[in-house]
């Protein structure tokens, strides 16, 4: 959780380093080494267009608990799939 974002992810990205300097290079803090507080922070800066900049197989869905907003997004390719269901 970061900024009132929740991040639940599944897979690997594999230019998690080279996107992490760049978010770095505009200010950002990390606190950890992972892939998934790439996502996060590039979220933060990117909005919905973080996903264009993802390299790897992944599914993640965010949760912004102040906009009440939720965006989910898979790989390209599918590898791994993005299960979802809406209930009352």
């Amino acid at each position: 959780r970061r900024n009132n974002l929740v991040l639940v992810f599944n897979g690997e990205i594999y230019n998690y380093k080279d996107l992490k300097d760049k978010l770095l290079a505009k200010g950002y803090k990390f606190f950890s080494k992972s892939d998934s507080e790439v996502i996060l922070i590039g979220y933060m800066e990117w909005g919905e267009d973080v996903v264009n900049k993802l390299n790897g197989m992944f599914s993640f869905c965010i949760y912004d608990l102040e906009m009440q907003f939720v965006f989910g997004a898979r790989d390209r390719l599918g590898v791994k799939p993005f299960y979802y269901s809406w209930n009352d």
